[in-house]
């Protein structure tokens, strides 16, 4: 399953081949061998590709924990930055007639089942994007979908809260997993913040949004939902498969900022509802 180059085009790295069982030509192999620090119990070793550094690492990671602490487990590894490294995820590959997808950060490892491509487990940490079916196949066409213009106009007419038009550009391939240029915002998180947007919500997931996409300032669109108090948009996230426990870039959870600002009572009624963890400690990335 291709992926969008919008990701690429932002981050002003040349595109570079889909990893889909093992190390890329030449690439280094980063061993875990901090002992200390290896999760213990039920560990699983799994090899981790990140094409955008031309790395592979060997992990130990914990099957029974978010997919988040895996993630983390990653970030603490990194040698080299990576642009807007909070919304890089573990990404699993397609395989045997499966899609490839990005893990949900919020779901427990244990919940993807990891394809015996290799002797080790292998999953890929990429940049958040759209993951497109067959039928969008032609990169060159989805770099000029992607340009500073036409995404300005895409943001537009989420504020307009015009289903059809938003409809119609993602219908030709647009990945709506970016950030606004002015405003940091991205499609989803420019959504919630509306009233009567839950048709623009459901458009934007059907179409590839990633529901723990963050802005540029780490906040995912249930974060501000929470922060709008808006009940209606925050519902929808939650109707359509959103943790309530989603972190933003200090780790923090909706629920933690709904208490903290003074929140409207029924979003963290709504966020308690769906089991929102209570007392989590500040995960500080």
């Amino acid at each position: 399953m291709p992926l969008s180059p919008a990701a690429e085009t932002q981050h002003d790295r040349p595109r570079q081949q889909a990893v889909t069982n093992g190390n890329q030509p030449g690439s280094p192999v980063v061993r875990d061998d901090d002992g200390e620090d290896s999760p213990p119990g039920h560990s699983v070793v799994v090899r981790i590709g990140i094409p955008d550094l031309q790395q592979t690492k060997c992990l130990r990671l914990d099957p029974e924990l978010p997919v988040w602490v895996s993630k983390q487990r990653v970030l603490v590894t990194l040698t080299q930055s990576l642009s807007d490294v909070l919304n890089y995820g573990l990404f699993q590959p397609a395989f045997n007639g499966r899609a490839g997808k990005f893990l949900d950060e919020e779901r427990l490892l244990r919940d993807y089942p990891l394809p015996p491509i290799t002797p080790i487990p292998y999953l890929e940490f990429r940049y958040k994007r759209r993951v497109y079916t067959q039928s969008y196949v032609d990169d060159k066409q989805l770099a000029k979908l992607h340009t500073k213009a036409n995404l300005k106009r895409f943001m537009e007419h989420i504020q307009q809260k015009n289903v059809e038009k938003v409809s119609r550009w993602l219908d030709k391939g647009l990945d709506p997993n970016f950030h606004d240029a002015d405003s940091g915002e991205c499609p989803l998180t420019q959504a919630v913040q509306q009233e009567d947007s839950c048709d623009l919500i459901k458009v934007l997931r059907s179409n590839g949004a990633h529901l723990d996409f963050r802005t540029r300032d780490g906040i995912t669109a249930l974060h501000r939902a929470v922060l709008s108090k808006n009940s209606t948009a925050l519902t929808t996230l939650l109707d359509l498969g959103a943790s309530p426990d989603y972190k933003d870039s200090r780790g923090l959870t909706p629920l933690y900022h709904s208490a903290m600002v003074g929140g409207a009572p029924y979003c963290c009624e709504l966020l308690l509802q769906d089991h929102a963890t209570i007392g989590q400690n500040r995960d500080l990335v």
